[in-house]
C-alpha cells in the first residue's frame, strides 16, 4: 500500500487482508478538479493510511464532495488555507438547501473536513507539502445540536394517515381546521403554529405569494431559558 500511495498518481488502489482473500479500496482523485486541493488531500490520506486501513473508510468521498461544493461556490479557492468561515457557511447551506442532504451526512462531511485541516495545521504535516499552511481551522467552531438524534432519520407521516386527517377536516372547528392546513402547507411544529401571531403574513414583491413570519419554538424556548 505504501508503494501505491504515490503523490504523483491520481488513482490509488489499497488492499486489506480479509481472511484468505483481499478487499480493496479505489480512490480516484480526479474527482477533485482543483489540483492544489487534490495534492493536499493526497498528503492527508497518505498520513491517514500510514497505519491500519479500512476499505469502508468514507473520508475521501466526503472530502471530495465538500471540495467540489467549496470550489463551485468560490472559484477563487486554490488551497484549503483559502477556505474561510463564509465558505464553510455556504457549504452547509448548499448541502441543506440545494442538495438536501440529511443532517447525519452533513455532520460526517464536516468531521472529515475538520480532520483535513487538523493535518494541514498540525505537526503531522509532511515537510514536502509546499502548499500554504492554514492559520486556523474554520470547521472547528461548527457544532451540531442534538447530534446523537441524527443517527436515524425521523420517519415521515404515512400518506394514508395524512389523507385520513384531511378527509375529516370539515369536522374540525375553524381554528383546528386552520391549524391542520398550516401543518400540511408549511411543515411547522405544533408549538410554532400555536404561537403564531396576528399580522405575521406579508405580501411578496410579486404579490402572488405571501411570507409567513414566525419564531421557531426552539428559539423561543432558548430565549426563555436565557431570561430574554
Amino acid at each position: 500500500n505504501r508503494r501505491a500511495m504515490e503523490i504523483s498518481s491520481d488513482e490509488w488502489v489499497l488492499y486489506v487482508r480479509h481472511g484468505v482473500s483481499l478487499h480493496y479500496m479505489r480512490l480516484d482523485f480526479t474527482e477533485i478538479r482543483q489540483t492544489s486541493l487534490r495534492t493536499e488531500v493526497k498528503f492527508f490520506l497518505k498520513n491517514r493510511f500510514s497505519g491500519a486501513i479500512r476499505t469502508t473508510d468514507r473520508v475521501y468521498t466526503l472530502v471530495a464532495y465538500a471540495a467540489g461544493i467549496l470550489c463551485r461556490n468560490n472559484p477563487r479557492i486554490h488551497f484549503f488555507s483559502e477556505v474561510d468561515d463564509t465558505d464553510v457557511r455556504m457549504l452547509r447551506q448548499t448541502m441543506e438547501s440545494e442538495d438536501r442532504q440529511p443532517q447525519a451526512y452533513i455532520m460526517a462531511v464536516f468531521s472529515a473536513c475538520k480532520a483535513v485541516f487538523r493535518y494541514l495545521c498540525g505537526g503531522e504535516r509532511d515537510d514536502s507539502l509546499r502548499t500554504p499552511k492554514p492559520g486556523s481551522n474554520p470547521f472547528q467552531g461548527i457544532t451540531f445540536v442534538n447530534a446523537s438524534q441524527y443517527s436515524r432519520n425521523t420517519p415521515y407521516m404515512p400518506a394514508n394517515v395524512a389523507e385520513g386527517l384531511t378527509a375529516h377536516a370539515n369536522e374540525l372547528s375553524d381554528t383546528d381546521a386552520l391549524v391542520l392546513r398550516i401543518f400540511n402547507e408549511t411543515g411547522m411544529r405544533a408549538k410554532e403554529v400555536a404561537f403564531l401571531e396576528e399580522g405575521g403574513l406579508e405580501k411578496t414583491r410579486s404579490g402572488s405569494h405571501a411570507l409567513l413570519r414566525f419564531v421557531p419554538y426552539k428559539i423561543l424556548k432558548a430565549r426563555r431559558k436565557a431570561g430574554v
